[in-house]
């Protein structure tokens, strides 16, 4: 359990913030600049490599990154859900992007990625995912839409209904995150 915590500014080549393969449970937390990255292959999970149990719980995803030096295929820059499930309520996923082409450094947003095919369940409720996708195959939201209520998209890859949720960039608001 990790509860009222920021985990800010790692790296590693899978989970650049966390990488868990049992139960992780998240609570009241800012996960930011994380990021997943190597030299060669795609990169999984700029903030949380999830192949477990994993649920997010009042926190927020935001400024993560996935980047290989050789590779597209980087994804998942906010979470990656290998196997297992993964949950997330009341929780907000933006900003956060992956390397989409190594030759010209370009980026694209990359809020979740569920591994398919596979057993891999995604549930999301009360939370925003923003991001909108420059290139037409790589939505932020890949394996979606998701399963879920109450939730507001900013692309229709992670679900509906889908509008532009207004967010600024983080801030701190009185608590010990930045919201």
């Amino acid at each position: 359990i990790l509860s009222e915590s920021t985990v800010r500014d790692n790296a590693s080549w899978q989970g650049g913030g966390i990488a868990s393969n049992g139960t992780l449970a998240v609570v009241r937390s800012a996960l930011t600049d994380n990021a997943a990255g190597q030299p060669t292959d795609g990169s999984q999970g700029g903030a949380i490599f999830s192949a477990g149990t994993t649920t997010l719980v009042n926190s927020t995803v935001s400024g993560n990154r996935a980047a290989s030096g050789e590779s597209s295929d980087s994804t998942g820059a906010g979470i990656y859900v290998s196997s297992g499930a993964f949950t997330a309520e009341s929780t907000t996923i933006t900003g956060n992007t992956a390397l989409a082409d190594p030759q010209s450094g370009g980026q694209r947003d990359s809020a979740i990625h569920r591994e398919t095919p596979g057993t891999a369940t995604v549930t999301l409720s009360r939370t925003i995912v923003t991001g909108t996708s420059p290139i037409p195959f790589f939505g932020p939201c890949e394996g979606g839409p998701f399963a879920g209520q109450n939730n507001l998209f900013g692309h229709t890859s992670c679900g509906t209904p889908v509008a532009d949720p207004l967010l600024g960039p983080l801030h701190m608001n009185g608590g010990t995150t930045s919201t």
